[in-house]
């Protein structure tokens, strides 16, 4: 990305699998050592500010930070690290339970937009769906022409697009759409295949078994021509349907959202 592009990237999938056992982890830094070693941790811990130097021993890592198997899933937790490219943080939320609904897991990589290659987060993203199932999933550059044009909605319209999106909004309606957006199986089973695929979009692609919509040809256009982004960015909702997205004069009966298939 530009160097002089200004904002916040973040990057960001939802699981609706436990990542508990070490060997989630495992397979994950391994697969992030692979495909983007920038992102591999300098700092980590569960907590900031951060203790734990990493010295290359993902095992001995993952040890002393990764979830307990004893921690009860009303417990929050989440295993968070600085990465090699400074000016970036990451991290992994645990699937949980709030009140009497399961959350989902997720992965969060947010920074400067201009200390990431896009054609990494891609292909990150792409290499986790080929070993867990992914629900959504998001890549966005959000600055201030759009907060300031949505400031009346930031929580239902903006949030999602700075920290992701989060299952109890889910259950009732995605809050926007992305530059780049990810719809897992649930959402190709509600609102079809066919539909997604013929989404008025620069990019419209099948990522395993779901399908992946981008705006624009370039992620800085959220940023220098946010009006024509987000014109884009209603017709791709129009097409999609309405009721599938925060609308500030749609009824809340009217919504539409997938029911989630949690593993655990």
């Amino acid at each position: 990305m530009k160097s002089e592009t200004g904002g916040h990237f973040s990057a960001a999938l939802l699981l609706p699998v436990t990542i508990d056992d070490v060997s989630y982890g495992n397979r994950f830094f391994k697969i992030l050592q692979d495909i983007y070693p920038d992102l591999m941790p300098r700092k980590y811990g569960d907590t900031e500010p951060l203790k734990h130097v990493f010295d290359g021993d993902i095992e001995k890592m993952l040890s002393i930070s990764w979830r307990p198997r004893s921690a009860s899933p009303y417990c929050e937790h989440q295993f968070i690290w600085k990465p090699q490219l400074r000016g970036t943080l990451a991290f992994w939320s645990f699937s949980s339970m709030f009140g009497d609904q399961k959350l989902h897991s997720s992965l969060a990589i947010s920074g400067k937009p201009s200390k990431f290659r896009l054609t990494n987060i891609e292909s990150l993203h792409r290499g986790l769906m080929r070993h867990s199932p992914v629900d959504i999933g998001h890549i966005h550059i959000l600055a201030h022409p759009e907060l300031d044009h949505y400031k009346r909605y930031y929580d239902e319209m903006v949030s999602c697009l700075n920290i992701g999106f989060v299952t109890v909004k889910l259950k009732r309606y995605i809050g926007n759409l992305a530059w780049g957006t990810f719809f897992g199986r649930p959402y190709v089973e509600m609102m079809r295949v066919e539909r997604l695929l013929s989404a008025p979009a620069s990019v419209v692609e099948r990522w395993g078994d779901g399908v992946y919509i981008q705006v624009t040809e370039n992620i800085e256009d959220t940023v220098d021509n946010f009006e024509e982004f987000d014109r884009l960015r209603m017709e791709i909702k129009e097409h999609l349907g309405r009721h599938y997205f925060f609308s500030p004069d749609l009824p809340k009966s009217e919504y539409r959202a997938p029911t989630f298939d949690f593993t655990w």
